[in-house]
């Protein structure tokens, strides 16, 4: 330890201590995926003028940005010609790198340059050079492959003193999910779609100050006029859209539970069904029911751009007739606007919590003013789990990440205190599941009381035994849906889907606990009309809290309230 010293400076400028020398080397890992947001050329100036010897070095000295032409568009999915929802692939709320597209949208990326030379850092500059860094420049790429055009993709590397390197180049052959590595790509959404043919050039514009770049190519006005460059407008769209309409699991299931509904409708009452769906998005499970024989389906859209996009959806594909959008929440539509109540009702208003979309609110509504009596929904109900996990960071050899840990662990002070992981994705050095899945609440939103559908309600302890040994710090929550009758077309958001669109939610303990095989503990929860707000698990022995990191304030009685309001409680004893 008398070899490492940690202070903590307001600012890098004002940093000092007694006895303090020139360095030979300055680290920093102060840089973000846009690389320069986290002030990586002020850490390098004041490194220079105030903490390294004359030949000392920045680590790393020097980095390297490329970018290159790429096409990121869903195309067709379960035999729909989507294109036209590629309009939000510009939304400022997409938000995920090249390498989560390849692992989420199989098929819907390809780069369609080499890469281009953006500009180069050189850390060691003096001082006075770096304050000159940036400004415009323009750049020319060109295109090796044939493809649509619509987004640029940047990257970087780092060349430390020593001459290594290390990328952050797109693994086109291996793709990693993005929560286990360092550093994202970043899509730079271009706002158009544009043909291009191998050789063609494409006008890029750079700009650069010290705490960002951005790289944009102008729409090439003349190339609309004959239709190889279509604009787009911009309009919000949260992320998971993409991977959702992609995951093809989700669709079959969907789709095999709706025709199953809509087949079995005609055969009682001789007639094609009125299907309502709720939440249109790109109209995919409207159009299924329509393929399917429905006579009318209704779709339900709350956000006005997207109504519209599913509209020329539904128009492209020859549904138009059957398929009716309407841009409107379910729970203020006007029953008289559908003109006769819906048969069948199919909705996929479910987040990785299930519930946090609304989905009890808007059935409970829809059965009460929207359906007919008894109807067919589809999913039928969902089941949400929570599964023990030992969630640490791995260890270096030789080295303790005892205290990084312990910030897991106090993430419990956060409003929302859980992060999500896809971790069938993590390396399995990253987790170990300690119990089996332990079923929370299911909510039967088909034929569950009405009345009661988005009361609030709580589960008594339950117990749950521990089937391997090691340090229980986090639960992921994982969920499934009852899609019918048939329980083998249920669908599955746990770990055993690898291509599941959902992350797990994992929600931290406010102390870690030490178990063994064997050991048992209960578990009690509760949940409000959109989310999971409560666990409390009971049992605790003493020994299984020694030695163990954590919040240890929240055992305390006097903060039981506290802790009830994070999220987690733990009680030592019954």
């Amino acid at each position: 330890m008398h070899r490492v010293r940690v202070i903590r400076p307001r600012k890098w400028e004002e940093a000092v201590w007694p006895g303090m020398e020139p360095f030979d080397t300055v680290f920093t890992e102060e840089i973000s995926d846009d690389l320069l947001t986290d002030g990586l050329l002020h850490i390098a100036r004041v490194a220079r003028k105030r903490f390294l010897r004359p030949n000392g070095s920045m680590c790393p000295r020097r980095i390297v940005v490329w970018g290159a032409l790429a096409s990121v568009r869903v195309k067709q999915q379960s035999g729909f010609d989507l294109r036209q929802f590629n309009t939000f692939r510009s939304s400022a709320g997409v938000v995920y790198d090249l390498e989560e597209v390849f692992l989420n949208e199989p098929g819907a990326a390809m780069l369609l340059s080499d890469p281009i030379h953006l500009f180069s850092l050189d850390l060691n500059k003096p001082p006075e050079d770096l304050r000159r860094s940036g400004g415009t420049s323009s750049l020319e790429a060109a295109a090796s492959a044939d493809g649509i055009f619509n987004c640029l993709v940047t990257w970087f590397e780092l060349e430390m003193p020593s001459g290594a390197r290390v990328s952050f180049a797109p693994n086109w052959a291996d793709p990693q999910h993005m929560y286990v590595r360092a550093i994202k790509q970043r899509l730079h959404f271009v706002g158009y779609e544009r043909q291009l043919r191998a050789g063609d050039v494409v006008a890029l514009h750079l700009a650069q100050n010290d705490t960002a770049f951005d790289v944009t190519a102008p729409a090439d006005r003349e190339l609309s006029k004959t239709g190889r460059l279509v604009p787009w407008t911009y309009a919000p769209l949260l992320s998971y859209h993409f991977p959702m309409i992609a995951e093809t699991v989700r669709n079959d299931k969907f789709e095999r539970a709706l025709l199953r509904a809509i087949v079995e409708f005609k055969e009682e009452h001789g007639r094609g069904p009125h299907v309502l769906d709720i939440g249109s998005g790109t109209g995919l499970l409207a159009m299924m029911a329509a393929r399917g024989g429905a006579a009318k389906v209704t779709s339900l859209e709350m956000v006005p751009a997207v109504a519209a996009v599913a509209r020329q959806i539904v128009q492209a594909n020859g549904y138009s007739h059957v398929v009716q959008i309407i841009n409107a929440r379910s729970d203020e539509l006007p029953a008289e606007l559908m003109g006769s109540k819906a048969d069948i009702l199919v909705s996929e208003l479910v987040d990785d919590h299930v519930i946090g979309d609304g989905i009890l609110m808007s059935h409970a509504d829809a059965r009460r003013r929207l359906l007919v009596p008894s109807p067919t929904i589809v999913p039928r109900s969902g089941r949400i789990f929570a599964i023990p996990i030992q969630l640490r960071y791995p260890t270096p050899a030789g080295v303790s990440m005892d205290v990084i840990s312990s910030q897991r662990a106090e993430q419990v002070v956060l409003t929302r205190p859980y992060h999500s992981f896809k971790l069938q994705r993590c390396p399995p050095e990253h987790y170990r599941i300690l119990a089996d899945p332990i079923p929370l609440f299911t909510f039967d939103w088909a034929r569950g009381d009405i009345d009661s559908l988005a009361h609030a309600r709580e589960m008594p302890p339950k117990p749950f035994t521990f089937s391997a040994s090691g340090t229980f710090n986090a639960f992921a929550l994982t969920f499934d849906l009852q899609m019918d009758d048939d329980l083998s077309g249920d669908y599955s958001g746990g770990l055993d889907n690898v291509g599941c669109h959902w992350d797990q939610p994992i929600r931290f303990l406010p102390v870690e606990l030490r178990v063994r095989k064997g050991d048992k503990l209960h578990l009690a929860s509760r949940h409000n009309d959109n989310d999971l707000n409560w666990m409390k698990i009971s049992g605790i022995r003493p020994e299984m809290l020694h030695g163990m990191l954590g919040a240890r304030n929240l055992l305390e009685p006097s903060m039981r309230y506290v802790a009830e309001r994070l999220g987690v409680v733990l009680q030592v004893g019954d």
